[in-house]
């Protein structure tokens, strides 16, 4: 625990610098867009997609889209990973493309029966902005009388913008032990925007990124200690960038079948994201559902959210916010999945 204590506390103390990164509401799901040492803990491979829409009663929707591979090799104690990130924001279809690789080291052989890990990761790539000037009104194609022309003497300019961009995650995995039961926790730190120029104006005028800092801490708790019976995992995120201050808390509740070969969850999460120099603050409910299967080595989730604004400009206004997700493991080992999935874990008796 205190060389987790020790690196977090490093990395808070880095946030010295406003540009908002998109931010997914299925945490479990997503666990390597925000923290890249928080993923496989076997030796195997692991595929995450995710897709986000919101803002969709303007018509202009926001869509984030999210895909990412990752590799664990057991034995070097190393893991290898790429992930792909694309945000289109709205009118103008201003578009953010995000790719990254990504290293994760483990410093404790994780297992079933010996469940202390701790994995640091570091991830860098190249981030390119730009905008489609052909979806944008000018001035000459509007007519006080025929309305809005196709065509414009307005000249587009080659402006993209593409910049080299880092982070760095830590993860830190044990059981605590109480009496006779021990109950599973996981906490991650994650900081991006650590390294590179991160100068987004596509005008030139020197706007950056400012350092974005995420917490999230997880357990497992089991009703009962039987197969079968309620399995509840409450997690809490925080996020920090710039002015903006965002809370995340919540807990999935799953029942599985014997041996967990198979699992449905549903979650409740509610979110509240605060920037004192906006009016916008938002308020929302996250209703979540999901189905893990295990298949022979393979492991396979499939999950969708909604989330139900409550203040700011309301769940009317905004239309809600829709995610979907799928999850795919494959286990190298000769047993495969035949322990719980990553999403609810038994504790060994």
């Amino acid at each position: 625990m205190k060389p987790f204590i020790i690196i977090l506390s490093a990395l808070l103390f880095s946030l010295t610098g406003f540009a908002q990164d998109p931010s997914f509401s299925q945490i479990e799901n997503t666990r390597n867009y925000a923290h890249p040492s928080d993923v496989l803990i076997r030796q195997g491979y692991e595929i995450e997609l995710a897709h986000r829409s919101e803002w969709n009663s303007t018509g202009e929707a926001y869509n984030t889209s999210f895909l990412s591979f990752f590799y664990q090799h057991e034995k070097m104690k190393s893991g290898y990973g790429v992930k792909l990130m694309q945000d289109v924001e709205g009118v103008g279809s201003l578009k953010t493309t995000d790719l990254k690789f990504v290293y994760r080291y483990s410093f404790f052989p994780f297992n079933y029966y010996n469940p202390r890990a701790l994995f640091i990761a570091l991830e860098g790539g190249v981030v390119r902005k730009s905008i489609d000037w052909s979806q944008l009104i000018f001035s000459d194609q509007i007519d006080p009388v025929f309305g809005i022309y196709t065509g414009t003497d307005f000249i587009y300019p080659d402006n993209d913008v593409n910049f080299f961009d880092a982070g760095a995650s830590i993860t830190y995995r044990d059981r605590i032990k109480m009496n006779d039961f021990r109950l599973p926790f996981s906490a991650s730190a994650s900081l991006k925007h650590i390294y590179g120029d991160r100068v987004e104006s596509l005008k030139g005028i020197g706007t950056k990124i400012y350092p974005l800092f995420t917490l999230t801490v997880s357990s497992t708790i089991h009703a009962v200690d039987y197969y079968g019976l309620p399995l509840l995992k409450p997690t809490f995120r925080y996020e920090y960038q710039g002015n903006l201050k965002k809370l995340t808390f919540g807990s999935l509740i799953g029942k599985a079948n014997e041996q967990y070969q198979r699992t449905v969850y549903v979650g409740l999460f509610i979110s509240n994201q605060y920037n004192p120099i906006s009016p916008l603050n938002t308020n929302s409910f996250i209703l979540l559902a999901g189905f893990e299967k295990v298949y022979n080595r393979y492991l396979t989730t499939i999950a969708y959210s909604y989330d139900v604004n409550t203040a700011g400009l309301g769940n009317l206004s905004s239309g809600g916010t829709h995610e979907i997700t799928i999850n795919i493991s494959f286990s190298t080992i000769e047993k495969g999945f035949t322990q719980p999935s990553n999403t609810f874990q038994k504790c060994p008796e």
